[in-house]
């Protein structure tokens, strides 16, 4: 019997796995790259003393799914959960394809997760319901139509965790016409004014040169040793930012820092601008326990003074619904900043 059993069965398992990798390549042709691989991910929390490991949910090792291995992405237990993967551009997300824990304990805690397709403006499309996932090792999940976006996000909306082995997205990219400036006519501030040369001007939409004489463009005063000078303007809604265009004049731009604030809900711009300024070093929070998330999206050390527009693409994605444009030094007397118009 072992005889027969190595001669005529086990002789098939190589011609079996071509097979398998073969159908797998073809299937990957049909449904298209996965949109998720190796892209920036968050999560609400990390599980105990772990650090942040979302980003195991999208490094393509779907074959290491056992508890044991360390290829697993955790949450925190708690209420509303949840896990996020940010993509390089906007799709209309097709389905999801989740490989959940391979352990009949722990696969259950994926059931009735809420997957979501959130668009650059912050609006989320329900993708589809998760459901009962207790012994379901994978699974894929067809959205319903106009899920349009740029993040997908499992939600858990009863108390528990979330985790992950690894998070496949499919989709077709939609093509996207003139984006439109998200700092216009938005509500502005900044560390000082010097004379007329007020915030409002860097998102007033008016084409300005950087002649003093006119009053076209916002300048900070000189700074008080032991504060930074910085301008900041106050979104409409948390957009994921991509990049930022800056009409600035010779220098002012050199040794900044751009980043983004997420203010805790209930926080009123117009209420609240004389507060203490916020620093990024450090993540600082803000009297009154408001509390502040920070995304840097760009240090910038030196700038072409030639240049009339400056194009900073963010390092990261910033997901915010503030943004400042800080300079890095405490104190200088020429630490002024000088913005002519600003566009994000």
């Amino acid at each position: 019997v072992r005889k027969y059993w190595y001669e005529n069965v086990m002789v098939q398992v190589p011609k079996w796995e071509e097979f398998a990798l073969n159908a797998e390549k073809e299937y990957q042709i049909y449904k298209g790259p996965n949109l998720a691989l190796s892209r920036p991910t968050y999560q609400s929390s990390n599980n105990r003393w772990d650090a942040e490991l979302s980003f195991l949910a999208v490094d393509g090792k779907y074959k290491q799914c056992e508890e044991r291995d360390d290829g697993i992405s955790m949450t925190g237990y708690g209420h509303g959960q949840s896990w996020r993967v940010i993509l390089d551009d906007v799709y209309e997300m097709t389905s999801v394809l989740l490989y959940n824990i391979i352990d009949y304990r722990s696969s259950k805690e994926l059931s009735n997760v809420n997957i979501y397709v959130e668009d650059v403006g912050g609006k989320s499309h329900l993708c589809a319901n998760t459901g009962n996932m207790n012994r379901v090792y994978i699974k894929e999940f067809k959205c319903k139509a106009g899920a349009v976006g740029n993040v997908v996000t499992l939600r858990k909306q009863a108390s528990g965790g979330i985790r992950l082995c690894e998070v496949v997205v499919y989709g077709e990219k939609v093509e996207r016409g003139q984006a439109q400036n998200l700092a216009l006519h938005r509500p502005t501030t900044q560390s000082s004014t010097l004379r007329h040369h007020a915030s409002g001007h860097a998102v007033d939409g008016q084409k300005a040169t950087c002649s003093l004489s006119q009053n076209t463009c916002s300048k900070t005063d000189i700074t008080w040793h032991g504060r930074k000078t910085w301008w900041e303007v106050s979104l409409d809604n948390s957009y994921h930012i991509d990049h930022v265009v800056i009409y600035g004049c010779g220098s002012s731009l050199a040794d900044i820092v751009i980043f983004s604030i997420e203010e805790e809900e209930g926080f009123d711009f117009n209420r609240d601008r004389g507060r203490q300024p916020r620093d990024y070093y450090g993540g600082e929070t803000r009297p009154n326990s408001v509390q502040q998330t920070v995304s840097i999206c760009k240090n910038v050390v030196n700038v072409n003074d030639s240049l009339n527009v400056h194009n900073f693409k963010c390092d990261a994605p910033a997901f915010e619904n503030i943004l400042r444009i800080e300079k890095k030094h405490y104190g200088n007397y020429d630490e002024k900043l000088q913005l002519c118009r600003l566009g994000i």
